[in-house]
């Protein structure tokens, strides 16, 4: 099949990003023909989010695995409409047998001014936008489907799928070397790009209430936020790594924690950064956001913590009682390869397609 992907700085690492990246290499390898359409992050005028840059690191990845990269160059955008764009003049719909794209579920530009190509849509809120060419709606999880089909999501298209993750193989990880950490003690972690709108501060929050020598914190990326609570804290077991886009780097970083300490002031639908984790047989614990996506994913491999005391009472006993972090471990791996598993998840993405 001859296969179209368009996303808004569709070469970005964040969440939606990668998973429709992650999807363009999955069906290049399985024999598809892909072109990915993609633009520069254009200044948004009707809010002041900024979206995150395209990655030069995503770039090459997709290059690496021979994915045919176009450029769409965008002035500004208004809403979800694209302005002073060259889309139209670089894309045909007749010239594909799908399209496929990745939002919040909203109507969004250019597939509302497309009429006749097939679009499989995956949807990453719980917007019900819907119209005759979109031929499946993609969900990344159950939670996540109750609230859209509850709005008016057309259940007849709806396909539950969970988000796809790419990883590497395992290998030992050189983090602990390079920050001075003993193999002994205990490391507690996450990694976030830097946007203070889903900063929350509560796992470091808790972990300052651990006053313990051999127990540590490791942020890959993070925010300015997060920065600044750690120096009121004076606390020389938090440390920082640089954000990074590259795989290795990342799992070499998630190869070091013994506990995935999740926080984010949003929550999450299906979280990439957990099912990362998960991998790693890495227990989870969490709060609540206005997602509760999370708390389907972990569920007995972690514990979702309603209050910084709580939180602060689960890290420690996962530090302090062995068994009890043995069975989290266990049930978070057999969690992943039940669920979350690549090879899992990629074969439903190319069934789903096959059956259209």
């Amino acid at each position: 099949m001859k296969l179209a992907f368009a996303k808004f700085a569709g070469l970005a690492s964040g969440g939606v990003e990668k998973y429709l990246q992650t999807i363009a290499i999955i069906m290049k390898n399985a024999g598809h023909d892909v072109d990915y359409y993609y633009t520069n992050a254009a200044p948004i005028t009707t809010t002041s989010w900024v979206h995150p840059d395209n990655d030069e690191k995503r770039k090459k990845l997709m290059e690496e695995n021979d994915i045919n990269l176009i450029y769409v160059n965008v002035h500004h955008r208004e809403n979800n409409t694209w302005v002073g764009d060259d889309f139209f003049e670089k894309f045909n719909e007749d010239d594909y047998d799908f399209l496929i794209t990745a939002g919040n579920g909203e109507p969004e530009y250019p597939y509302v001014n497309l009429k006749n190509i097939k679009i499989i849509h995956t949807v990453h809120g719980w917007h019900p936008f819907d119209q005759d060419n979109i031929v499946k709606s993609v969900l990344i999880s159950e939670w996540q489907s109750e609230k859209w089909i509850a709005n008016g999501g057309n259940k007849d298209k709806l396909e539950i799928i969970p988000g796809v993750v790419l990883v590497p193989e395992k290998q030992e990880s050189t983090v602990r070397k390079e920050l001075n950490i003993p193999e002994e003690d205990f490391v507690y972690g996450l990694h976030q790009r830097n946007d203070e709108g889903i900063t929350s501060l509560v796992s470091l929050q808790a972990f300052s209430m651990i006053d313990r020598p051999d127990v540590h914190f490791i942020l890959l990326g993070g925010s300015n936020r997060h920065r600044q609570y750690a120096s009121t804290l004076q606390n020389k077991n938090i440390h920082f790594l640089e954000h990074t886009s590259n795989v290795d780097r990342l799992h070499d970083f998630l190869g070091s924690l013994d506990v995935y300490a999740h926080a984010r002031i949003d929550g999450e639908v299906c979280s990439a950064c957990i099912t990362e984790a998960m991998y790693h047989g890495t227990p989870v614990v969490t709060h609540p956001g206005l997602n509760m996506g999370h708390l389907e994913q972990i569920k007995d491999g972690g514990k979702m913590c309603s209050s910084v005391n709580e939180y602060y009472e689960e890290m420690l006993k996962l530090k302090d009682d062995k068994e009890y972090y043995n069975d989290k471990s266990m049930k978070i791996i057999e969690r992943y390869e039940s669920v979350y598993k690549f090879e899992s998840v990629r074969d439903k993405l190319l069934t789903m397609l096959n059956l259209l």
